[in-house]
């Protein structure tokens, strides 16, 4: 469960476990225990492409996010960084701050993110 404080109020975002799990399935994880940085990376970059498409909701991108990067085992790291972001999406597109990063910045992160990554 996610919770945000806004400006206004308070939000708890309950965690996507159902798509999670599909996606370890996916990539024949048996458990979360088996996850490494590598099958973090895996899960995030489908979980960012079905974002893309619309198949995963923001909340739900950004708590698998938040959820994988509590389970990096390297960090600093681009993939630490990253996760962080994402898990950061469903708070700043409610909290609107100039002071803050903005959502739009933080979504080309990612994208840029995925395509160097895909390019590589």
């Amino acid at each position: 469960m996610t919770t945000i404080h806004t400006n206004k109020n308070t939000i708890e975002i309950p965690f996507p476990k159902n798509q999670f799990n599909l996606y370890l399935q996916e990539f024949n994880l048996k458990s979360e225990e088996e996850l490494n940085n590598i099958a973090i990376f895996w899960i995030i970059q489908k979980s960012h492409q079905d974002f893309k498409k619309g198949f995963l909701s923001l909340d739900d991108f950004s708590s698998i996010g938040g959820y994988l990067f509590n389970k990096v085992k390297e960090k600093p790291s681009h993939l630490a960084t990253i996760l962080l972001e994402i898990g950061e999406l469903n708070f700043y597109v409610r909290n609107i701050d100039p002071k803050l990063s903005e959502p739009k910045e933080s979504l080309l992160n990612i994208d840029g993110y995925f395509e160097n990554a895909k390019n590589k």
